[in-house]
Parts: structure tokens; sequence; C-alpha cells
């Protein structure tokens, strides 16, 4: 049976939420990038939930990522030269509107050694065919468009 590829909205500021790295030996896994926080609302959802809300002047809580539609996002990060990391796992937030359940069955990711769009760049790990998920789960945060919305569609 051939599954249906769903259209997922990553949260825009989450789209690489955070590399965790090995660094040297004997050092416990660390992140090494961050592109900023999941929740900017601690307990404002009513009944208690976190929240990841719109900032005052923007409108969308996220964005559309989905193979069918050649949709995809990208951040960028540097590493620094004569530096070394040893990826061990990302962990990516996105949440699939009117969803009771983790729904998300699959993500692809690549890593460019540029702007894909630039020539000469090139795919340096990664592909558009290996699923990555290892785990999906709800969070209790939810994507909101003001702070205390009361908008359960919208669980990451």
């Amino acid at each position: 049976m051939q599954q249906k590829s769903k259209s997922i909205n990553l949260i825009s500021a989450l789209a690489l939420a955070a590399l965790l790295l090995s660094g040297l030996a004997g050092v416990h896994a660390a992140v090494l990038y961050d592109n900023g926080p999941l929740v900017n609302g601690v307990g404002t959802h009513p009944g208690g939930g976190d929240e990841n809300y719109c900032h005052s002047g923007l409108g969308t809580r996220g964005f559309t990522a989905a193979t069918v539609s050649s949709y995809s996002l990208s951040d960028n990060f540097t590493i620094a030269t004569n530096t070394t990391w040893s990826v061990l796992s990302f962990k990516l937030y996105a949440y699939q509107p009117n969803a009771t359940a983790a729904s998300i069955v699959a993500c692809y990711l690549r890593v460019w050694d540029g702007k894909p769009s630039d020539p000469g760049s090139a795919v340096v790990w990664g592909d558009n065919t290996t699923n990555i998920i290892s785990t999906a789960a709800l969070t209790n945060v939810y994507a909101v468009s003001s702070v205390g919305a009361a908008d359960n569609s919208r669980i990451v």
C-alpha cells in the first residue's frame, strides 16, 4: 500500500532546532547549533500548555514542507575552519494542522557546503530518499497566532 505524502508545517525558527554533537572523546554530547527557542510563551496556552506564538506584525505560524509539492525549508550555519563536528542527531519540530496524534512519518535532510542555489554548491551529507525520523511525539506546545489564543489545532 502506497503511503500518501502529507504536507507539514515546520516552525520557522526551528527548521534545524539543534544539532547534538559529540565534540571531544569522553565529553558528553553538546548542542553546537540552535537557531532559537521553540517556546516563547511558557504556560500561556489555555489549560497550561506552552506556546510558540507570532510576534507583533507577523502573521504566519510556520511554513509548508512537503515532498509531493517540492517545498523544503533551510537554515544556515557555519562550521569554523579546522573544526570537525560529529553529528549524533538532529531535533526538528513540526506540526500538522488538526493532528491529534504524532502524524509526521517522514523527514529528509541534506547538508550542503554552501547555499543550495549557488553554482558549485554540493550536498555533503544526506539525500531526499532516506527517512531520518527515528521518533515522533506530540509536545505540550501549540503554534498560535497570539499569546493565550484558544487554538488547539496546531500542536507541535
